[in-house]
């Protein structure tokens, strides 16, 4: 008896652990998963990026005249120091929606905002303002999509819808096409009522379109229509369509591309003797080009004209957002910062959102750039601009040509510094719009400029 009982246990011995090993994994692996720290979930979820930038600006004049009025207590230069701070919040609760909200504080001004107040209502309070907030969602391997809330919205161009707006998507990808239709609106001084119950949409802003962007290779091809519906004036309602079409090509030493965009509509009550046309166009060209740090910009802007005659039922000047692919800092926006100023609006007409430049503009610019091991970038920066149209300027037909020397500090992807210098030779159209006394007078502009930028 003893010894069946010491056969038992050695068999136990022996074969009883591994067959316990054995149900212990199957045990373990039909355990439940061990639970998603608090931490895992917050960064599966939560993407926050910044940006703070503070920037130093000097222009000698503020138009090309120097004749000194008879009050000048404010002087005739420009200059600022202002700071601004970018947070970026992306939230993603799943892999298929995506939360985006992002604001601005600033850009304020030292010698203006004041830190210490809290008064929303005074001007020196610091200034914010609530960029983009929408949600977006792909579903069915990215067969249906949407992108909904306020944003920056373009057209493939960006030079007819370059703006912050609320507008609605519905995006189709089903691989060889991306499909995308909007519809969205532009905020405007015209308000129906103050309550929610007492707006509607009888003097609005519509904008909608259709994009079809088509890859092949390094290629892409983009045929887009978009419209404005303005009634914001009284009896004064834009209709206007905007087809284009644009192509890009991505190497790894070049990158260019074109695009190109007409106008057709009627803005009813608008000329002297009744409804006004619009047939206008849009041309925009671009290549950079990259070899062993060396780098190579050139772009082409074109805006078509109006004839002499405003409002003579016929409008041949372009609905221009203000966006280009311009490197230059006067003749175009500032990309660094835009601080306004810049001639591409100056020499046009507001209509609403957008800017009509009668005059027509051809702007040309180039830029020379060598990359220092990623930490010192110089660049040269060459801009040429001209009216179109001489006879809506005054016969002026240069705008100007400009000349900036752009200086930038790098430190990885973080911290970027430039110290730009720049000169402007003004022409006869430029005066013709932006000085205030003597019209032909094309005194020289220069400015200074200084960013320092923190981006993570």
């Amino acid at each position: 008896m003893k010894k069946l009982i010491v056969v038992i246990v050695a068999f136990m011995v022996v074969f009883g652990s591994p067959l316990l090993s054995a149900q212990e994994n199957t045990a373990a692996e039909n355990a439940a998963p061990e639970k998603e720290s608090a931490r895992d979930v917050f960064e599966r979820i939560v993407n926050f990026n910044a940006v703070i930038q503070s920037v130093f600006y000097y222009r000698n004049d503020s138009d090309f005249d120097g004749t000194r009025p008879f009050y000048n207590e404010d002087g005739q230069s420009v200059g600022l120091l202002g700071t601004f701070f970018a947070p970026k919040l992306e939230l993603k609760p799943i892999e298929e929606i995506r939360i985006y909200y992002e604001a601005e504080i600033g850009l304020n001004l030292w010698s203006r905002n004041d830190p210490a107040q809290y008064s929303s209502g005074e001007k020196s309070a610091f200034q914010l303002a609530h960029r983009e907030i929408y949600a977006e969602g792909h579903f069915v391997d990215n067969l249906v999509g949407f992108k909904v809330g306020y944003q920056k919205f373009y057209d493939p161009s960006g030079l007819f819808l370059g703006h912050w707006i609320g507008a609605a998507s519905f995006i189709s990808d089903p691989g060889w096409a991306r499909f995308t239709l909007s519809a969205g609106q532009l905020p405007d001084q015209t308000y129906e009522g103050v309550t929610l119950d007492s707006n509607n949409f009888k003097h609005d802003t519509l904008v909608y379109g259709l994009r079809t962007d088509v890859p092949h290779k390094e290629w892409l091809f983009t045929i887009w229509m978009y419209g404005l519906n303005d009634s914001q004036i009284v009896d004064q309602t834009a209709n206007i369509v905007t087809p284009g079409f644009s192509f890009s090509a991505d190497y790894k030493w070049v990158n260019f591309g074109l695009d190109l965009a007409l106008q057709a509509g009627k803005t009813t009550n608008a000329a002297a003797d009744g409804d006004e046309k619009t047939f206008a166009y849009a041309l925009q060209a671009f290549a950079d080009f990259s070899y062993y740090g060396f780098g190579t910009h050139l772009s082409q802007l074109i805006l078509s004209a109006d004839d002499k005659h405003d409002h003579n039922g016929n409008n041949g000047a372009f609905y221009y957002s203000g966006k280009s692919r311009s490197r230059t800092i006067m003749l175009s926006e500032d990309e660094i910062r835009d601080k306004g100023g810049n001639l591409d609006e100056m020499i046009a007409a507001r209509r609403g959102q957008f800017y009509l430049a009668r005059s027509g503009y051809s702007l040309t610019d180039l830029a020379f750039s060598y990359n220092v091991k990623d930490i010192f970038v110089p660049a040269l920066i060459v801009g040429a601009g001209f009216a179109l149209e001489s006879d809506n300027a005054l016969a002026g037909v240069m705008v100007g040509v400009e000349t900036d020397l752009d200086m930038e500090i790098k430190y990885k992807d973080i911290l970027s510094f430039h110290l730009i210098g720049g000169i402007l030779f003004p022409g006869g159209a430029a005066a013709a719009y932006v000085n205030q006394y003597d019209r032909k007078a094309t005194n020289n502009q220069y400015m200074v400029e200084t960013s320092l930028g923190v981006f993570f």
